[in-house]
């Protein structure tokens, strides 16, 4: 973009610019007269110092470059410069003349190079680097009042001396003439004696409207396109609005403003006309607080996209900039009759926009519609979308909606990346209509299970653990854990027998009965060891390992005695406490048919029993949480009746094909990419009509109570 050198003078009306002139005049006349003892100097030297510095010094800023240099205007000034010092060459040849010459020459030199190449807007590929460098090089130091102002001091120094009363006048008026401009001692002068407020210089030409609310304009190089300034835009008769800059563009070698219509200026504006776009950063208020006004919401915010087409009621499409910093899986919403819709950022792209001359390069970002967000039910789905260019903003923290009003069962799960709004989940919910947490090791699942077992125990329900990894007894210790497993000495009898059945000759018939007596003696100590946990007053934990056994089968087979003694006592006792069985490492215990190696006839028992639960354990207030890293190797008859899904990062396909049908498939580039505590949460235990990913809180589980808050960037 072309970066224009501003004048501190470009808000000065050309009035209060006139009296400056008027009277910079009179001074100057005053002081060569004074100092010469004649208004016009016949001397080289002197004629230098008055009419070739200062007298350019002053019209320059003034007039000639009043709002920005141009090459054009450094070639003239160069030029000009290097004239005055050539009437000078006879009596002042030494080196500080060749230097200001040689600089003079220079700027001469790449203003013309650049006014040849164009500007950078109008060229591109080398010749544009090129353009861009001298562009900046001769408009920066080609400027009238620094190319005037060295000419100027050379020569009151090389002439008077530096120690000289007539140094001494001529640099103080120099200097006050210099500081005028950076004080905006102008200005408060202009706010003195011009009254109401003006703008009589344009800074750009409305090209067309947009509906609702968008402007597009042509722009001056000059202008700073940026939503830190609000500009003011006459779009009919006596129609001015405030405009919010969005961003900009090259179309058609012309600098394209794209912003958003907001309200009326509060104070009367003069001198503007139909169709001018005007600079009101010198009075109206700052950007994001016309905003809020604007769009009536309760604290400071700007934009960061704008809806575009091809969006649906489920999912937007927004324009977005490289400013707005978004990221997948942060929170925005849009504004439809007055209610804010709150849309979570899926997936983003890339798209470039063929102009005649130019190409306009931009991001579009995806989001799904959570809907809106009500205290008590959560994420409710909206009917409708938001209109094409409507505004786009981001949730931040001091745009959280109200605190969630919790019911029995409530907790919160976790935030919404990046944002404050917590999410909902209903312990009672994820327990009766079962719940599958899935995703590979390290990502989390174990965490967010002892997370959901304090819980549960909390809201009066007994929990009973299969616990493969052995890890729960350590981490869950302080909830005093009920330790329900076989005796080393029992499982270590299993495992024989189990080994002589299937090794036996003539089929092991001996050793099969044998071990089918061993089994049913087990059952009844099984029996009673669950009844007596069961029916204790309080709410317990019961764990289940089997760290002596390393024989699969024997794993299944004991699981499943531990399961019917657990399910037959629920049926028989109606009015029994709620009961949560966990199955930690769900595809050992419930395995897809064949995917281990066993046989149909050992492997279906257990998976039929934990089938049974599923489908009937609402009724005898029995629920079940499955925790497996794949889902191609878990039984799809267990996992499809887990109503509830929370799923963190998964790679396999098979796993990503089965969450597609949970999640829908615009969820599912994003399950590869969670983070650490990251997940996607959807089902009837969750407060959300739709999927949503959530940043899970990294807690301190040696504690009842909830310490931390969510860390999105947490590491394992």
């Amino acid at each position: 973009m072309i970066e224009a050198i501003e004048q501190p003078s470009k808000n000065v009306k050309p009035i209060i610019r006139l009296g400056i002139l008027v009277f910079g005049l009179v001074a100057l006349i005053w002081i060569s007269y004074s100092l010469t003892g004649t208004i016009f100097p016949s001397d080289n030297r002197q004629a230098n110092i008055f009419q070739s510095g200062l007298l350019m010094v002053i019209l320059g800023s003034l007039f000639l470059e009043d709002k920005f240099t141009r090459p054009i205007d450094a070639v003239i000034n160069a030029l000009t410069a290097g004239i005055s010092l050539i009437t000078v060459y006879s009596v002042t040849n030494d080196i500080w003349w060749d230097s200001l010459f040689g600089y003079c020459v220079v700027i001469f030199l790449t203003a013309i190079i650049c006014v040849a190449l164009g500007v950078p807007g109008e060229s591109s590929g080398w010749r544009k680097v090129i353009s861009q460098l001298l562009y900046n090089f001769s408009t920066r130091l080609g400027n009238s009042r620094i190319l005037f102002s060295i000419i100027f001091l050379y020569s009151v120094f090389s002439y008077y001396g530096f120690q000289s009363y007539q140094s001494g006048v001529l640099v103080l008026f120099w200097g006050v003439y210099i500081a005028i401009w950076p004080l905006k001692i102008p200005n408060i002068f202009q706010s003195l004696f011009v009254r109401g407020t003006e703008l009589p210089n344009r800074c750009g030409t409305i090209i067309r409207m947009e509906d609702p609310d968008l402007v597009l304009v042509e722009l001056k190089p000059s202008v700073k396109w940026s939503s830190e300034h609000l500009f003011l835009a006459c779009t009919g008769e006596n129609e001015p609005k405030i405009v919010l800059p969005l961003f900009s563009q090259v179309q058609n070698n012309r600098l394209v403003g794209t912003g958003l219509c907001l309200d009326r200026p509060e104070s009367e504006i003069k001198q503007i006309s139909c169709g001018g776009l005007y600079d009101l950063s010198e009075i109206q208020g700052n950007t994001s607080e016309e905003v809020k006004k604007f769009f009536q919401l309760k604290a400071n915010t700007l934009p960061v996209g704008l809806v575009s087409e091809g969006s649906t009621i489920g999912k937007i499409k927004f324009e977005t900039w490289p400013s707005a910093n978004l990221s997948e899986g942060l929170l925005v919403f849009s504004i439809i009759n007055g209610s804010q819709i709150f849309y979570q950022v899926i997936e983003g792209n890339t798209r470039n926009e063929e102009l005649t001359n130019n190409k306009h390069g931009f991001f579009v970002a995806e989001a799904i519609q959570l809907g809106t967000l009500d205290p008590v039910q959560g994420f409710l789905k909206y009917p409708w979308l938001p209109g094409i260019n409507s505004a786009v903003f981001l949730v931040t923290e001091n745009l959280a909606p109200e605190p969630p009003m919790l019911q029995p069962g409530d907790f919160i799960l976790g935030n919404t990346p990046s944002s404050k709004i917590p999410i909902i989940a209903n312990i009672h919910d994820l327990r009766s209509h079962h719940l599958a947490i899935l995703g590979t090791t390290g990502r989390g699942k174990t965490e967010l299970a002892f997370d959901l077992i304090r819980i549960s125990i909390e809201n009066e329900t007994r929990v009973f653990c299969v616990d493969l990894t052995l890890q729960y007894a350590q981490k869950l210790n302080h909830l005093h854990p009920n330790l329900l497993s076989l005796t080393d000495d029992q499982s270590i009898q299993l495992g024989a027998k189990i080994f002589e059945a299937e090794t036996g000759d003539y089929g092991g018939g001996k050793e099969k009965r044998t071990l089918e007596q061993f089994i049913n003696g087990l059952r009844e100590s099984i029996d009673k060891t669950v009844t007596e946990f069961l029916q204790d007053e309080k709410p317990k934990l019961g764990l289940f390992n089997l760290p002596a056994i390393s024989n699969t089968r024997s794993t299944i087979q004991i699981t499943e005695l531990y399961l019917s003694a657990i399910f037959n006592y629920a049926k028989s006792h109606p009015n029994c406490k709620p009961i949560w069985i966990i199955l930690e490492e769900a595809h050992t215990l419930t395995p897809e048919t064949k995917t281990m190696g066993l046989s149909d006839y050992h492997s279906q028992a257990v998976v039929g029993k934990i089938s049974q639960i599923a489908l009937q354990g609402r009724k005898y207030n029995v629920g079940l949480m499955v925790i497996a890293q794949r889902t191609a190797t878990v039984s799809k008859t267990v996992l499809t009746q887990c109503n509830s899904v929370i799923s963190f990062s998964i790679y396999d396909q098979t796993g990503l094909d089965f969450l597609a049908n949970i999640f829908g498939n615009d969820y599912i580039n994003i399950i590869p990419n969670l983070g650490f505590l990251q997940a996607i949460a959807f089902g009837k235990g969750i407060k959300s009509m739709r999927p949503l990913v959530v940043g899970i809180p990294k807690r301190d589980m040696t504690k009842p109570e909830v310490q931390e808050t969510p860390k999105d960037d947490a590491k394992e």
